[in-house]
């Protein structure tokens, strides 16, 4: 299967680069990289849309991209593997921890007010409201419905 040189290249060093910003090693030479792509079927589909294809890692993601610890599959499919792993879960709880916006949390900043606050605020909104036409007031409130 003829492929162009320029894009095989180009393919490789940027999969090198993202491992590399990843943390993930990198053992595989232009050589074996182009092997187990066209050995596989599927270069011509490689890309990033879920139903393209892109060389993932063996098990839950485990070890450095090298021969042997690697396979060819779809996007969709690597995504799937990548959120089953309990390595995935763990990372997901670690980033979550302290996050005011999470379900369960106390909102935006994670504030609450007090009445003499609410009562300020609403002074400020109807102060606000009253300077408005009952047109601009009704525009304003199915804007904020529709949000």
């Amino acid at each position: 299967m003829p492929t162009n040189k320029l894009l095989s290249e180009r393919r490789f060093i940027q999969a090198r680069s993202d491992a590399k910003r990843r943390g993930i090693g990198w053992e595989l030479t232009f050589e074996e990289f182009m092997d187990i792509w066209l050995s596989s079927g599927h270069w011509p589909e490689c890309g990033i849309y879920p139903d393209q294809y892109c060389m993932a890692r063996l098990g839950p993601d485990i070890g450095p991209y090298k021969v042997g610890n690697v396979k060819i599959i779809t996007n969709r499919e690597n995504c799937e593997e990548r959120i089953a792993s309990d390595e995935w879960k763990a990372n997901q709880s670690r980033c979550m921890q302290g996050n005011t916006n999470a379900v369960g949390g106390k909102g935006r900043t994670g504030l609450v007010w007090s009445e003499e606050t609410k009562q300020k605020l609403a002074a400020k909104q109807k102060a606000f409201q009253a300077g408005l036409t009952a047109e601009e007031r009704r525009e304003r409130a199915l804007r904020g419905k529709k949000q």
